[in-house]
């Protein structure tokens, strides 16, 4: 496996492409989510040419893995869609905040922690690449409990709210700590195969 990273025309047509498409298959068929999609590639407003994307590539290239990173300072769905999961305010320019979102793994080989972890990895290396110091997210409860099992400290924004069938929550992972703290609960292991693009 291999994990790919960069915005859509650093990825180029194909891979992004297939990543949109992956989406639609994880978020719209498998979840059910009613979100906005053309054709079989789910795609929204918060895509746009400054987002970056990391993608993880099985053996045969077909993405089993992705997410997106957006500074908060600019349009996300923490503060867009989903304001009342935070008790903060919409950062200032040049932000050190960024958000996570779209992220999904589908894997069949019984390693599902194992790329989970790459994935987030990439993204926290990335985010602190930018000059990131956290990272934010629009999450679930058994997500946060499933980061906690992982050793990734993080907390709530806010009081969790019911949207739909779900009970939602906005996450916050501080950038800095998180090495620390996995290296303290023996869960530290770098990306795999990291390739900024």
């Amino acid at each position: 496996m291999k994990i790919i990273s960069g915005t859509a025309s650093e990825l180029g047509a194909s891979i992004y492409r297939g990543l949109l498409e992956f989406r639609y298959e994880i978020f719209v068929k498998r979840l059910g989510w009613q979100i906005s999609f053309i054709d079989k590639y789910e795609a929204d407003q918060f895509d746009t040419v400054d987002t970056i994307y990391v993608a993880a590539l099985d053996a045969r290239d077909h993405i089993c893995g992705c997410a997106r990173l957006m500074n908060t300072a600019a349009p996300c769905l923490l503060y867009d869609v989903f304001p009342k999961l935070t008790q903060s305010s919409r950062p200032q320019p040049a932000s050190t905040e960024w958000e996570i979102s779209r992220f999904a793994i589908l894997t069949a080989n019984g390693l599902p922690t194992q790329l989970t972890r790459a994935v987030l990895e990439a993204a926290i290396s990335l985010v602190k690449k930018h000059g990131g110091d956290r990272l934010v997210s629009v999450s679930t409860p058994p997500l946060s409990r499933l980061l906690t099992r992982m050793g990734y400290a993080h907390h709530y924004l806010g009081e969790p709210v019911h949207y739909g069938d779900s009970d939602l929550v906005g996450l916050c992972i501080g950038i800095e700590s998180q090495q620390e703290a996995l290296e303290n609960t023996g869960a530290y292991t770098q990306p795999l195969s990291l390739q900024a693009g």
